[in-house]
């Protein structure tokens, strides 16, 4: 039986050991030696860093499986994550997800908004799945003209939710939360729930929607159409293209009613969310587009 993944600063002569670990996560990906050797410099963890606070790694049993690198900025209120690398053989077991919900924690704990860092092109994807947004390019140190894609984690105040758009014949699926609610009672809202620490958003997407509606998701965009922040809530909106079954009320403490809404009715409507008239007009002529062959391009509503 596998004991539990343990994670622990890194110490000052463990840094030779992070350096050529780091070199083989980069070199999972398929670079040429050259390349390689040219980033190794770039890669190299220094004693120095490993300070108590700044390289935290994760273990099993005493064998190293990847390890993070935590720095502060000019920014008070935002940090950048320079490093994040698994060891070859445990990647996509769940180590980097770990790594990176213990870095957001640390973040939180230092009052810092925001992780920023440079991506792997290969390794966007996994960022992506768990909340990070893409905010430019950068210039790589390692290599000349190449661009590295510049990402920004928003860390967790109190609220992560994520939210369906269910879509059919012209209208979106709202659910109305009951008057009873502590929180935004009597309102219209889109179906939806909070994040569990460490979970996936789209996994965590699927999951309220099974919950909520008794829906199983076939099709879903990979991106929200939008991200909507304010007083420490994080809200992310994905247009929901596929699922099975009816969709019917199975919270019923939770909400009191049902309706297929159209954009017109939108306007009329008191909902949880101000912003949800614009995002979801827009997403519903998207829809009608696509419908009709045309494209309208991606909703990019923040």
């Amino acid at each position: 039986m596998l004991t539990e993944i343990a994670l622990r600063p890194a110490r000052p002569e463990e840094a030779p050991l992070l350096s050529e670990l780091a070199l083989r996560s980069k070199g999972h990906w398929g670079y040429p030696p050259d390349f390689l050797a040219a980033c190794r410099a770039e890669l190299t963890v220094e004693p120095a860093d490993c300070d108590g606070v700044t390289v935290r790694l994760a273990e099993r049993d005493g064998r190293l499986l990847g390890f993070s690198r935590v720095v502060s900025t000019d920014d008070p209120v935002r940090g950048e994550l320079a490093d994040l690398f698994v060891d070859p053989g445990s990647i996509g077991t769940g180590v980097g997800r770990l790594l990176l919900t213990d870095a957001l924690d640390g973040a939180r704990a230092r009052g810092w908004l925001s992780l920023e860092l440079d991506a792997d092109p290969h390794a966007e994807a996994f960022y992506r799945r768990l909340g990070a947004v893409r905010i430019g390019e950068s210039a790589s140190t390692a290599v000349p003209d190449r661009s590295l894609p510049r990402m920004s984690l928003a860390v967790r105040l109190a609220h992560h939710v994520v939210c369906g758009a269910l879509v059919r014949d012209g209208r979106v699926l709202l659910a109305h939360r009951a008057p009873g609610r502590r929180w935004y009672p009597d309102v219209w809202d889109l179906p939806g729930g909070h994040v569990e620490d460490g979970e996936d958003e789209l996994d965590a997407l699927r999951r309220e929607l099974w919950e909520e509606l008794g829906v199983t998701v076939t099709e879903l965009e990979t991106e929200p159409v939008a991200r909507l922040t304010e007083d420490g809530v994080q809200l992310g909106i994905w247009h929901v293209h596929g699922w099975s079954g009816r969709p019917v009320n199975r919270s019923p403490d939770e909400h009191d009613e049902l309706r297929w809404v159209s954009a017109d009715e939108l306007r009329r409507l008191d909902l949880a969310d101000g912003r949800y008239v614009g995002v979801l007009t827009q997403l519903l002529g998207a829809a009608a587009l696509e419908e009709s062959g045309a494209s309208a391009g991606p909703v990019t509503m923040r």
